[in-house]
């Protein structure tokens, strides 16, 4: 067998990595309570990405709605 006529294969592990890097800043302040995506998944426009504690949020709401 000729050396031109072998066979040539080869394996290669793929990674990517984003050109891209995004800041997260909320609106609003509050207790972290989970994390709802998993690290380097994928996201949509509009999904929830934390859970952060609702009961000091729900008071800071209360609170500029009984000023408003």
């Amino acid at each position: 067998m000729a050396y031109s006529q072998l066979p040539l294969e080869y394996t290669f592990l793929p990674c990517i990595v984003s050109g891209k890097q995004i800041d997260l800043r909320t609106d609003i302040n509050g207790v972290l309570e989970g994390i709802l995506f998993k690290e380097e998944s994928y996201v949509s426009k509009g999904q929830v990405l934390y859970d952060i504690d609702k009961n000091r949020y729900k008071a800071s709401y209360e609170q500029v709605m009984v000023q408003w």
